[in-house]
């Protein structure tokens, strides 16, 4: 009796420790490639560094217009969404249909199922 207790205790603890937390994708820094910006647009880039449990569902740019807090995925003005490749990488976009000499705050994002991973925001202006 005692060796089957010692068995069923052993096989819970080895199921408790198998099993991995469930974690965000892990993403990198974002980018302004200023020498492409014009009045109109904005060329970004961003890279995911870990994708987390599962599969990177979507990933993108958020922006809002003016300063304050980054932006998030349920708050921001537009969100740009990047296709391709759901793995780790770096995924650069032209945003475009932007007003001139306007400040933007930007934040590339990415999210699997378990959460919503941002980079730091960038503020930007476009040109004149």
């Amino acid at each position: 009796m005692k060796k089957i207790m010692i068995l069923v205790l052993s096989a819970i603890v080895f199921l408790f420790c198998a099993c991995e937390k469930k974690k965000a994708p892990e993403m990198g820094t974002i980018n302004n490639y200023s020498e492409e910006a014009t009045p109109y647009t904005l060329t970004v880039g961003a890279s995911i560094y870990d994708i987390g449990s599962g599969t990177i569902e979507e990933k993108g740019f958020c922006y809002r217009r003016g300063g304050g807090l980054a932006p998030t995925y349920s708050d921001c003005d537009s969100v740009v969404k990047v296709q391709g490749y759901s793995g780790i990488n770096y995924f650069k976009t032209t945003i475009g249909g932007l007003h001139p000499n306007t400040d933007y705050i930007i934040v590339a994002y990415a999210f699997n199922d378990v959460d919503t991973s941002y980079t730091n925001a960038i503020y930007i202006k476009t040109l004149r």
